[in-house]
């Protein structure tokens, strides 16, 4: 009995040698040191305007519509709350919006004319009949991404638009529109201006005899 209890200890002892060994080279491994990595990481040269670059639209470009916001309509970063246009939708409800996530009822894009803030200063809303296209010289759209500068008013995205009134030199213009259900339109401007004294007048009227809600 004590002969069988010795050779269990012995190989139970020579078990726990075994299962040590192992561990003692995973030791004597780590031992050393261990060099260093270093991973420099160069950042891709911006493009003009950044990531999200200001789109200019021209004056003929805003000739195919019989308001600003239609012609806006048209271009992939500017959307309104509401579906409708100016022509059909409330003015409290005509906002503008040119964030990269789509359109919500708290951001709403800064408009601006001629350097001068055109929204409604309680509600955002903004009085696209107020600005017939042919007053209009041309627009500069500024994303929300690029809007920091403008602080917590440009967080819907900027409009900027720069009137013909704001031109040194002397400017006329005059356009006619028509178009389904008995649409018309008729919108002129004169304009002159120098040192320091600017002369403008306008005008602009349109009818239409309906439209078809969309659900």
């Amino acid at each position: 009995m004590t002969g069988a209890g010795t050779g269990g200890v012995g190989l139970l002892g020579g078990a726990a040698i075994l299962l040590a060994a192992p561990c003692g080279l995973a030791a004597e491994q780590n031992d050393g040191p261990i060099a260093e990595i270093v991973i420099t990481a160069r950042p891709a040269a911006p493009g003009p305007g950044g990531s999200f670059p200001p789109l200019e639209v021209r004056a003929d470009e805003l000739e195919a519509g019989l308001r600003i916001d239609e012609v806006l309509a048209d271009h992939p970063s500017f959307s309104a709350f509401r579906r409708m246009d100016s022509r059909t939708a409330h003015p409290t409800t005509s906002t503008a919006h040119l964030l990269v996530k789509g359109p919500n009822a708290t951001s709403r894009a800064l408009v601006t004319v001629d350097g001068i803030p055109f929204n409604d200063p309680f509600t955002g809303a903004v009085a696209w009949g107020a600005l017939p296209p042919p007053v209009v010289d041309s627009l500069t759209l500024t994303p929300q991404p690029a809007a920091g500068p403008f602080g917590d008013l440009g967080e819907g995205g900027v409009v900027a638009v720069r009137t013909r009134l704001a031109r040194p030199e002397p400017s006329l213009a005059f356009s006619a529109a028509g178009g389904s259900e008995q649409d018309a339109a008729l919108a002129g401007l004169a304009a002159t201006g120098g040192d320091g004294l600017a002369l403008a007048a306008f005008g602009y009227g349109d009818r239409s005899g309906g439209f078809h809600p969309v659900p």
